[in-house]
């Protein structure tokens, strides 16, 4: 084990980089398991479809990180915010004295 990364540090990497793999083989599944639902179209028609289906799940998967990432990000930020109030308050009433 390496001073610079703990072993949950790269057990995390790992992972992360397993999840963006199977994502990127899901999108391109899916995609093709769309387009098989349309009746025989070209292969240019397929080919725009499969590309079309494979941003709008990248978007809506994107979108609901985003969304993830934000509300992780006010929740502990919520914990700084009211660390940083007692304290204003502490010192604001020790000036008043």
């Amino acid at each position: 084990m390496s001073d610079l990364f703990t072993f949950w540090e790269i057990g995390l990497a790992l992972a992360a980089l397993l999840g963006a793999l199977g994502f990127i083989f899901w999108c391109d599944w899916d995609a093709r398991r769309r387009v098989k639902a349309y009746a025989n179209p070209q292969e240019k028609d397929k080919a725009e479809l499969e590309d079309t289906f494979r941003k709008t799940t990248a978007q809506v998967i994107g979108a609901a990180a985003v969304v993830l990432v934000f509300a992780y990000t006010l929740t502990e930020d919520s914990g700084t915010f009211q660390q940083a109030r007692a304290q204003w308050l502490q010192l604001h009433i020790l000036r008043h004295r």
